[in-house]
């Protein structure tokens, strides 16, 4: 919606839009066709999900063009100039997506297929009655031919160089910088690595899945003797996670555990749990211990051990585990 809101139809318009003659008896009548005034309502854009990818629908509602003809060639049995103006009730713009990963490159295909479809709802034409259907399609092609052009400079060609900013932005880790969670503790730099995996688009719904590994430089002097493991998830059988797909508006995101474990174990590993934490610091911060009786505090915290995120209890719930603590 942001980019359609750029939409700029009118100063994209030739002066004149177009030239058109017909023939009288003994001469030929030529006119200049000038838009001098465009307006329409703000754009709403829908965007539905079609086997193999997205359709995006560009509505542009109360379309208003003013006419100006002003005769160029032809005698006085032509009729001279003549002004009038053209509405629509909603002008589409349509365009199909089309969004596949390719299984040996790992990498996203994104596409238009199709080409740009443009229609006219309920074009009326106010306009000297001989001209009416001359001008109609002369009008109406040349307002869908510069919306096509448009829409093909603002969208189209930006959708079809989608995919190799996304890839280019995927091939290698994107850098995720944590300021420091206190004033004297030091900013985390986290490394996310996506890799599309599966792109599956149908009329009832689209699936995008990605592998992804959260990786960060050690700055910590702790050395694991061992592995994490997930207590009883680790009975070899697959986990049998569904989406809840009765809701057709929604849109739902995924991670699975060991991912948002390694999360903290990258947060861990640069060294975000190794707190430091003052008086001074807190007062700073607006909270002022001293009005507790506490005075020249100054906490040191180090987490030997990483935080673990797991869902292998007999509730199924969410649970992350903390040990070694000092």
């Amino acid at each position: 919606e942001m980019v359609v809101k750029e939409l700029d139809i009118a100063t994209l318009l030739p002066s004149p839009v177009t030239q058109f003659e017909y023939g009288m008896i003994g001469t030929t009548c030529g006119y200049d066709l000038y838009i001098p005034k465009l307006t329409y309502g703000e754009p709403n854009v829908k965007v539905s999900t079609v086997e193999g990818g997205l359709n995006i629908v560009i509505e542009i509602p109360q379309f208003y063009v003013e006419l100006d003809m002003k005769r160029f060639s032809g005698n006085w049995q032509c009729l001279g100039d003549q002004k009038g103006n053209a509405t629509a009730d909603k002008v589409k713009v349509t365009i199909r997506v089309a969004i596949a990963v390719d299984p040996a490159t790992k990498q996203f295909n994104i596409s238009t297929v199709g080409g740009t479809l443009v229609e006219m709802e309920n074009l009326k034409l106010n306009l000297d009655s001989f001209f009416l259907d001359l001008v109609a399609s002369i009008l109406t092609g040349t307002i869908e031919d510069v919306l096509r052009d448009q829409v093909a400079g603002l969208l189209t060609d930006q959708i079809n160089g989608l995919d190799d900013t996304i890839n280019e932005a995927l091939a290698e880790p994107i850098e995720i910088p944590i300021g420091p969670l206190l004033p004297d503790s030091s900013q985390v730099v986290l490394r996310l690595t996506l890799v599309p995996e599966v792109s599956e688009f149908k009329p009832d719904g689209g699936r995008l899945e990605l592998s992804m590994a959260v990786t960060s430089d050690r700055t910590i002097d702790r050395q694991i003797l061992g592995s994490m493991g997930r207590a009883g998830c680790l009975a070899g059988q697959p986990e049998d996670f569904q989406f809840n797909v009765t809701d057709p508006a929604k849109m739902q995101i995924a991670a699975h555990e060991d991912v948002i474990s390694e999360l903290l174990f990258a947060f861990w590993n640069n060294g975000g749990l190794n707190l430091h934490v003052t008086g001074a610091t807190l007062a700073e911060m607006g909270t002022d211990l001293s009005t507790y009786g506490i005075t020249d505090l100054d906490l040191t915290t180090y987490a030997l051990i990483p935080p673990v995120v797991t869902s292998c209890n007999p509730d199924d719930t969410l649970t992350i585990q903390v040990g070694d603590l000092y």
